[in-house]
């Protein structure tokens, strides 16, 4: 009989994603390797195959969950649509990824509390939102460029406010559930969004 080939990058994922559900759950502090390994599906020596200790865990599930958002993010933006028409379809993707990120979430919001207790910074999320604030840049002044935008635009300040909304509208959607839903919220913002950055005098609607 063939040996089993064991996909290591799919074992990997595997392993993250039990991660989100285990630490989003218990909290890091009560975590134990042993409970992700369960929910994971693996041995214990299995998990150490992949990650050295729980705070290895932690830091290897935040990665995966930042490389998942940030393909998805290029994709959006790797289109030969208009610049607004991108700017749109990169809003579309966003909220789609938070409202499918359920459990996901919790470990997020984990994850920052932890480092933050420890004193450390977030290089993986830094590194992440540089990446997606620079790509709203780009898009905005292709848009100025092009003349659907004001010339008078902050360009880096409306980067900055357009990628922090996000975060903003998933805490509302998630602690105020029977509220308005991400799609009704980020149609109710693109709206507005739009309204103050399009040059009046000649940008499209």
């Amino acid at each position: 009989m063939s040996p089993k080939i064991v996909d290591k990058e799919e074992k990997r994922l595997l392993i993250a994603h039990a991660a989100f559900s285990v630490f989003g759950n218990k909290g890091f502090d009560r975590t134990r390797m042993d409970d992700v390994a369960t929910a994971a599906g693996v041995g214990k020596g299995t998990l150490y195959e992949y990650f050295n200790n729980k705070e290895d865990l932690l830091v290897g599930a935040m990665g995966v969950m930042m490389d998942g958002m940030a393909d998805g993010m290029r994709g959006a933006l790797e289109n030969n649509s208009p610049p607004l028409d991108k700017l749109r379809g990169l809003t579309v993707f966003m909220v789609e990824a938070m409202e499918h990120m359920g459990e996901g979430y919790r470990f997020f919001l984990e994850y920052m509390l932890h480092v933050s207790r420890a004193g450390n910074d977030f290089p993986i999320l830094k590194e992440m939102l540089l990446e997606f604030r620079k790509g709203i840049e780009d898009l905005l002044v292709a848009g100025v460029k092009a003349g659907d935008l004001r010339k008078d635009l902050d360009i880096v300040n409306t980067a900055a406010t357009f990628a922090a909304w996000f975060d903003g509208a998933v805490f509302h959607w998630i602690a105020v559930p029977q509220g308005p839903s991400m799609s009704e919220m980020a149609d109710a913002y693109m709206d507005t969004f739009f309204n103050g950055i399009l040059d009046r005098k000649g940008g499209r609607r």
